[in-house]
């Protein structure tokens, strides 16, 4: 995918299925993510974000929000002074490194992909198997 190409890309549905596998059966989805390219991974968050809020809706009923998932992810902020970034803070709220620096995209979304799957294997009761 080059600059200036549509970057949003529909999520295949077997992708979906296999991260959904892993996700009831509380297996990390490292090797599907790091299969893909950092533009694939902007829909596959979408996705498993989705999964989780649906999650948590149907197994906690009232006694859950949104925040019970923010307060778990790291900020856009924390992860770019973990990470040394110089860029300004907008370009990676909003995924904009994607043609800059796919790879620190990439980085980012899998660790909040894996901090979802935690919280869906507690949800679930299951053992999180990294």
């Amino acid at each position: 995918m080059e600059q200036g190409q549509k970057t949003t890309v529909a999520l295949k549905p077997g992708i979906q299925l296999q991260l959904l596998r892993y996700m009831l059966t509380g297996s990390s989805p490292s090797a599907i993510i790091d299969a893909m390219q950092a533009f694939e991974l902007i829909p596959s968050y979408q996705f498993v974000w989705e999964k989780t809020l649906e999650l948590g809706i149907r197994i906690k009923g009232d006694h859950f929000s949104q925040s019970d998932i923010f307060k778990r992810l790291k900020t856009s902020e924390q992860y770019k002074m973990e990470i040394g970034c110089a860029e300004p803070l907008q370009r990676c709220e909003a995924n904009d490194c994607l043609f800059q620096n796919p790879d620190c995209l990439k980085n980012k979304l899998k660790e909040q992909i894996i901090s979802l799957y935690r919280m869906i294997s507690e949800y679930l009761g299951i053992e999180f198997k990294p």
